[in-house]
């Protein structure tokens, strides 16, 4: 055996150029198999965790709601319980906790005229002092001395709104059929959250930002300190609940592509828990739809990633398996002589398998390592830059020592395959076969090149019938494989049909090089048209790589516009501001950057048929602005957009839409009246209140337009009639 190891070693020695080269891909080659588990994996991960970080407060986080009476004690033992639950079930996914309590809501007194179109509540919310900013006066000390006098801080909306200062008083009713006050909230600070984007805040379930009811209410947070607030409540609303919310921010730089069914499954089960506690717990979130749908997409993407990183891998073993046949034909000289002299090809075998076991020992425990450094240099200054995150350490997983050990594998096939006949050859019949001509090789004997060629051609016609690579059936999209793999087909055909005709190409090209002086470069083009074996061997591997590059760009544009596509559908444009007040349009479209701008308002309409009535989604539009601003692609409609909105246009002056009010209003409402039911045309079994009248079921919403050009929208309520067939809103 030591001998062995010397013969080998002193072979090393007078062959390292080779060695290093053989080496060399086969490293590569494990590394890059190793980098296609981690590659995918990791951008699977980062979009997960980006798809989690990019969506609504309340879809990537959890809600939890429930009412209990206003007891502290019942309030504790609850919140205990809940928090117990919650770090028992979701672990290292919840990043942190915050309790809030909401009392019922009560009425202020503004101008000493009760306000039934404002509501105000007291709110606890916790650790709420060191995440804002107070502008004035200070945090309440303790309750108040006077009997229903509570000390409060509120946000820079409530100030404005109530035109309150610190030291100021709001009046306070429950209810709008008090005569007088029946508390007084004592402004002791005006705060501002310090970072308004902080996940702490939840959001639109923010103490500081106000909120508009269904019916156009305004409704506003007076914040408390928790004994103050239970003290107040349990005083104020003892027949009452309070609603308590539990806002729980989940990690998304926890969560990987395995944690997908195990958190669905979680958040299960505690939901069933939540409802056996009592009083029941309500859970509201967003997170078992989007994990839903990102495993949806993630196994689409994740088959052509697959594909396109299989395509490079064969590329690698190409080369590995040129690199080993070189080498075997170089070495093939000395395996005869040797073979000549007496050595047995067991022995020679035994060698060679020496070498390709060090070869593929050192890739193996190296080539998962290699693939984590690639793919870490593609993050740092490659494609996967932008997805990066801070401090990422990337280890190779099981997948990537699995796929390493498959690439050892096919390297060991690949470098033992040729030496079967090398080591049955003796001098003489070494010599025989270097002075015979080359037969083509067995697949150009077969036409297996134009084979693939057509049928690569016939898979790319069928995608370009198709459309896409997706295919719709009753259990939902399933990816062609056929389709996927028409492009590797049509390069692997196009690249070996070329080489059917390069030696012709060859023979051209040299006899135009051999009019001119000197016979070095017609006779290099003679030899490489008579023997092309090894020239065709590169020219094989440079166009399947071109063919790759080529494809992996413009599956990269591909993916590019498809997502930018998909962000210009869902905004309709480079912006959309949404509100439910009033937008400055004119002083918008004069502001900086912006070109063109349309208005559009969307409701709810009610359609009644038959004898359930159903609801429409109602978008109102500007035809001639809309026109130009929204996103219009071809396939969309067979017609351009401007010239199917122009059915909606109304010239100027024909239907005027707009009621001119004379002077300066300071009010608005109208009269509805609705004929009483006509007995002898509408039977009573088709009425389900009998005598009323049409107009008590209509509600009405004006949009009214200032001086300045500015449309808002306000809900008109309802003003009592006696009992008359009419209808007041005012």
């Amino acid at each position: 055996m030591f001998n062995l190891f010397k013969f080998v070693l002193r072979r090393a020695r007078q062959r390292w150029q080779l060695l290093f080269t053989l080496s060399l891909g086969v490293m590569l080659a494990t590394a890059l198999l190793a980098s296609g588990p981690l590659l995918v994996n990791s951008l699977i991960e980062t979009g997960l965790q980006l798809t989690i970080q990019g969506s609504g407060t309340l879809d990537g986080n959890l809600l939890l709601v429930t009412s209990i009476p206003a007891d502290k004690s019942s309030f504790e033992q609850l919140d205990g319980q809940v928090r117990a639950l919650l770090d028992r079930t979701l672990g290292p996914h919840q990043q942190s906790m915050m309790v809030s309590a909401n009392s019922p809501w009560l009425f202020p007194w503004t101008g000493g005229q009760l306000s039934a179109n404002q509501q105000v509540n007291l709110m606890f919310y916790e650790d709420v002092q060191e995440h804002a900013d107070v502008l004035t006066g200070s945090w309440p000390a303790g309750a108040s001395a006077e009997p229903g006098v509570i000390r409060v801080v509120i946000s820079e909306e409530m100030a404005r709104g109530f035109a309150l200062q610190v030291g100021d008083r709001l009046p306070l009713s429950p209810n709008t059929s008090a005569k007088v006050p029946h508390l007084w909230l004592e402004v002791t600070g005006i705060v501002r959250p310090r970072n308004s984007r902080d996940p702490y805040w939840f959001g639109e379930f923010s103490p500081f930002s106000s909120n508009q009811a269904a019916d156009g209410t305004s409704q506003y947070h007076a914040i408390v300190p928790s004994d103050v607030f239970f003290t107040a409540t349990t005083s104020l609303f003892p027949d009452d609940r309070l609603e308590l919310n539990w806002h729980v921010l989940l990690d998304p730089q926890t969560f990987t592509a395995a944690d997908i069914e195990p958190f669905q499954a979680q958040l299960a089960g505690l939901e069933a828990q939540l409802a056996t506690i009592h009083p029941a717990v309500r859970l509201e979130t967003g997170m078992t739809d989007i994990l839903g749908k990102f495993q949806a997409q993630f196994e689409t993407i994740r088959l052509p990633v697959y594909i396109l990183i299989a395509e490079i891998m064969l590329l690698v073993l190409y080369y590995v398996s040129m690199i080993a046949e070189l080498s075997i034909r170089q070495m093939e000289r000395e395996f005869a002589t040797m073979y000549s002299r007496g050595i047995s090809g067991r022995q020679i075998t035994r060698a060679h398998l020496l070498e390709t076991l060090v070869i593929l020992l050192i890739t193996f425990f190296s080539g998962p390592w290699l693939g984590a450094g690639l793919v870490r240099i593609l993050s740092w200054a490659g494609p996967l830059r932008n997805l990066a995150k801070p401090g990422w350490i990337l280890n190779p997983d099981r997948d990537a020592w699995i796929a390493a050990g498959i690439g050892t594998l096919v390297c060991l096939a690949g470098l033992v395959f040729p030496l079967g006949p090398a080591v049955r050859r003796s001098i003489v019949a070494y010599q025989q076969v270097v002075t015979r001509d080359t037969r083509p090789p067995w697949w150009q004997r077969y036409y297996l090149d134009v084979f693939v060629l057509c049928l690569g051609l016939v898979l790319l016609w069928r995608l370009n019938q198709y459309g896409e690579m997706l295919v719709s059936e009753p259990g939902g999209a399933r990816l062609d494989w056929l389709l996927l793999l028409s492009p590797l087909t049509v390069s692997v055909g196009a690249a070996t049909l070329f080489l059917r005709i390069f030696p012709f190409f060859m023979e051209v090209l040299a006899s135009f090089a051999a009019r001119g002086r000197g016979l070095l470069g017609a006779l290099a083009l003679w030899q490489s048209a008579r023997n092309p074996a090894h020239v065709t061997r590169l020219v094989l591997l440079l166009s399947l790589a071109v063919a790759l590059g080529i494809l992996s760009t413009s599956l990269n544009l591909t993916l590019d516009q498809s997502e930018l596509d998909r962000a210009n559908y869902l905004t309709g444009k480079d912006l959309r501001l949404s509100t439910q007040g009033a937008l400055p349009l004119r002083e918008m479209q004069s502001m900086p950057g912006i070109r063109q701008l349309s208005a559009v308002w969307r409701g709810e309409g009610t359609l009644s048929s038959g004898s359930l009535p159903s609801t429409f989604e109602l978008l109102a539009i500007e035809p001639n602005s809309f026109s130009k601003v929204a996103l219009f692609r071809k396939d969309f409609a067979d017609q351009d957009m401007a010239a199917l909105l122009a059915h909606l246009s109304v010239d100027e002056g024909k239907h005027q839409s707009l009621l001119l009010l004379p002077g300066q209003p300071a009010r608005f409402g109208l009269w509805l009246w609705g004929m009483s039911d006509n007995k002898a045309e509408l039977n009573s079994d088709k009425r389900w209140i009998d005598g009323d009248n049409d107009a008590e079921r209509v509600g009405v919403t004006a949009k009214l337009q200032t001086a300045q050009g500015e449309l808002f929208t306000v809900p008109l309520k309802r003003a009592g009639t006696d009992g008359l067939p009419i209808e007041r809103f005012t």
